[in-house]
């Protein structure tokens, strides 16, 4: 395996391989290859966002943050359409980052639920027709990090220039990455299969209704970080009820961890510091191939901003109620819509949940 094949591996692929290489020379070099890659991707991602904030505004790092989540993501990934086709699906996902966290932010909370269940419902037929890529888990959380990051006025313009230069580049990747897919499937096919007979477009309306309802409440309650509600529910409902019950105690448990982890740093290390425990977090996030520790490291970025808002200990706080409440509720409420809604549209007729097809 070549330098740059080894550089494409995702660190369980690295970590694989490493533990599977028996010739001592050929492991360290092994190592020393995942641990640049380690360090390479972070500073290519705080380059790369720090370049975004200089051009569209130090408030809309978030926005960098997240064309960088979708431009990785579109290197690799497709919609299971015709490659030309998919570029509308791009155009539209962009366009609901652009306009659906604003216009939920200017609203009351009854229409907010409103705006944010119809932006997340597109969100998921646009980008999640094949289950496999998973790609909701990256769409869905741009939205939520645009919701929970809001900004007006010259702020708000400057982050609808960024983020469709975005979509512009975007475009460019998918298109010369993907353009040799044999999809049959257009368009129009993302919103002919949408049938609530199906287990997929059960699932759509499930995370869709959880997650938003999740941030409902947290609105009704007048508690901050709304998104961390819906971020959780996010990634506790996955297409697959019996999968739920390990991502749930996991995204309680090793969130406590993470902040037990953080509130250690900020009382050992040196107040000048402080601004840096969001990168470790970052290096943590790169040597973790797994959900657990990746829950862990996560919690470092979101704390160093709350903290500095809020307090540590509240920001402490409200992580950990948000999280453990939220991913107990995804659960619960997934288990019963799951059983509910087939039993509703579907009766004695419920369909498989279509994976892909070519």
């Amino acid at each position: 395996m070549t330098f740059y094949e080894e550089l494409q591996l995702s660190s369980t692929g690295s970590k694989a391989l490493i533990k599977n290489t028996t010739d001592p020379k050929e492991k360290r070099r092994h190592i020393l290859i995942y641990n640049f890659k380690v360090y390479l991707v972070m500073a290519f991602c705080f380059v790369f966002v720090t370049l975004f904030s200089m051009l569209f505004g130090s408030d809309n790092s978030v926005a960098g943050v997240v064309f960088l989540l979708a431009l990785l993501v579109l290197r690799q990934a497709d919609f299971g359409i015709r490659t030309s086709h998919g570029l509308i699906c791009i155009a539209g996902i962009f366009t609901l980052l652009i306009t659906g966290p604003r216009l939920a932010n200017t609203l009351p909370a009854p229409a907010s639920l409103l705006v944010n269940f119809i932006s997340i419902l597109l969100l998921m037929i646009l980008g999640c027709h094949n289950v496999i890529m998973y790609n909701q888990s990256t769409f869905v959380l741009g939205y939520l990090l645009l919701y929970g990051y809001d900004v007006t006025g010259r702020a708000y313009l400057l982050r609808v220039l960024g983020l469709l230069v975005s979509m512009m580049v975007c475009m460019l990747v998918f298109y010369k990455n993907q353009k040799k897919r044999p999809y049959r499937r257009s368009f129009p096919d993302l919103f002919r299969e949408f049938n609530l007979k199906s287990a997929r477009s059960q699932w759509y309306l499930s995370l869709t209704w959880i997650v938003c309802s999740a941030m409902f409440i947290m609105q009704l309650l007048s508690l901050p970080r709304a998104m961390w509600a819906g971020i959780a529910c996010m990634s506790v409902c996955l297409p697959f009820p019996e999968d739920s019950k390990d991502r749930t105690w996991k995204r309680g448990v090793f969130n406590i961890l993470g902040c037990g982890i953080f509130l250690v740093l900020y009382n050992t290390l040196p107040a000048w510091l402080y601004p840096y425990i969001g990168v470790i977090g970052g290096i943590g996030v790169g040597y973790s191939a797994g959900y657990s520790w990746q829950t862990v490291f996560n919690t470092f970025g979101a704390l160093s901003i709350a903290g500095s808002l809020f307090g540590v200990k509240t920001a402490i706080a409200l992580r950990i109620g948000t999280n453990v409440a939220g991913a107990l509720y995804a659960f619960l409420s997934w288990q019963i819509l799951s059983r509910l809604l087939p039993w509703i549209f579907c009766k004695k007729d419920h369909t498989s949940l279509a994976i892909s097809s070519k």
